[in-house]
């Protein structure tokens, strides 16, 4: 099948510099032939502030 999308290694962060980053995803690879259908989900949720 034909390749349309890859990705090698990638990582993703979330957050601001002043408050630190978060991995959230580590070294992933992935890849989408033609005719397949994906969806990536996630709910993002606040981290709890200190009291």
């Amino acid at each position: 099948m034909e390749r349309i999308l890859k990705f090698d290694d990638v990582s993703v962060t979330r957050g601001v510099a002043r408050q630190g980053y978060k991995e959230i995803l580590k070294h992933i690879n992935w890849e989408v032939k033609k005719g397949e259908n994906w969806a990536i989900l996630g709910l993002m949720v606040p981290e709890r502030q200190p009291c």
